[in-house]
């Protein structure tokens, strides 16, 4: 498959001080950046976002694509009011995940869809920062196109959807459960007791929840490129049930991002050590995560 030339190299190195641009002098083998990387990694949590953004890049140059992949978000996430970095932490984010799925194609093809539905929503997000980027763009093609070549060969169906979702929802309601323990935890400790003292916990199940987030997000992907094959097909040949996957297929769309919106606001929550509203916002997420998959159900079955 030719990737978009974008694809072949990662986006040029950040200022650290400045929101100049520069290239990295040099380049490094593959052996220095793979020692660098491991020396690196020992320290990442001292360095600023923009260091984050450039340990990705040695990362990405040594071939070790789920620490490069780590290093972006990272630098994403703390990225702030810097869109330079943003967009381009999330487009390596893209370019990262889309190299490991093509090292995992043969052996896990399974993890290799996994991983460039990822590619697909950072290219995703890129593109949503700059519309007027034809490297995001046509990236987020190829990747769409690689995510259906491999799921054809798979011959994965529809209850791969549901299946995910079934998976998503247990999650979350271990997740909730898990909340609201720490919460009997930090009431047990005794009014002397701040909730700082509890930060690891909490800090876990934030971690917790954005992983669930990004599944979430992962599904409505799938259910996304379920609707578009069905949408661009002539009408008047689609079945009756394919019309009512339309329209579930829809009407899932409309409450997994409600969920989705949940989902992140507990995981803020949890990580202002707001443990009541957190928990309140993990409920609302399972509650909004069941009724999508009551769009999946049988007519009959409702």
């Amino acid at each position: 498959m030719k990737w978009h030339r974008q694809l072949l190299v990662a986006l040029s190195a950040l200022g650290v001080a400045t929101s100049a641009l520069h290239a990295q002098v040099g380049s490094p083998s593959v052996a220095d950046s793979a020692a660098a990387v491991d020396q690196a990694a020992k320290d990442t949590a001292q360095l600023g976002p923009r260091q984050r953004y450039n340990h990705g890049l040695e990362s990405h140059r040594a071939g070790a694509w789920e620490e490069a992949a780590a290093a972006f978000l990272g630098a994403r996430d703390e990225a702030g009011a810097d869109t330079e970095l943003r967009f381009r932490a999330g487009f390596n984010l893209g370019l990262a995940h889309a190299r490991n799925a093509e090292a995992l194609v043969e052996e896990q093809p399974q993890e290799a869809i996994d991983r460039l539905r990822q590619s697909a929503a950072w290219f995703r997000d890129a593109v949503r920062l700059r519309p007027e980027d034809d490297d995001a763009r046509v990236n987020l093609e190829l990747v769409l196109r690689r995510i259906q070549l491999l799921a054809d060969q798979l011959n994965q169906g529809a209850n791969d959807l549901e299946a995910r979702l079934d998976r998503v929802i247990d999650d979350q309601r271990g997740l909730r459960d898990r909340i609201r323990q720490l919460l009997s935890q930090v009431e047990a400790a005794g009014a002397a007791a701040e909730p700082i003292a509890f930060q690891a916990d909490f800090d876990e199940l934030a971690i917790f929840e954005r992983t669930l987030l990004a599944e979430t997000g992962t599904i409505s992907d799938l259910a996304g490129e379920e609707w578009g094959l069905l949408e661009g097909r002539d009408p008047e040949e689609l079945t009756d049930a394919e019309r009512m996957r339309l329209a579930q297929l829809h009407n899932l769309d409309l409450y997994l991002q409600r969920s989705r919106q949940s989902l992140s606001d507990a995981r803020r929550r949890l990580r202002r050590l707001e443990g009541d509203r957190a928990h309140r916002r993990a409920d609302v997420a399972l509650a909004e995560l069941k009724r999508a998959r009551e769009q999946l159900l049988d007519p009959v079955t409702v």
